[in-house]
């Protein structure tokens, strides 16, 4: 235990220091310690309204006129039944 918990934060400072290193890096988090609570701030404060008009930018369901996807990927996700071939794709 008193050998390894000194290589723990020894590993630890050199994790933080690697992904801190060099100028654009250390700027980056002195930028995101800026940012962050900024845009905390808004969502915060900004929440109502978002919560009553965010069904504006995302769709609840698909429209009726489209029953399957005629993308292979989103095709393979619906697991329901296969389709006309007997085949998932």
């Amino acid at each position: 235990m008193k050998s390894t918990l000194p290589k723990v934060g020894q590993n630890a400072w050199n994790f933080i220091r690697a992904g801190v290193g060099g100028f654009l890096g250390g700027f980056g988090f002195l930028l995101s310690l800026v940012i962050v609570p900024l845009y905390l701030y808004y969502f915060l404060t900004e929440s109502p309204k978002i919560a009553e008009s965010w069904s504006h930018y995302v769709p609840l369901r698909l429209p009726s006129s489209r029953t399957r996807s005629s993308a292979p990927w989103q095709r393979s996700m619906d697991t329901s039944s296969p389709s006309s071939e007997g085949s998932w794709w």
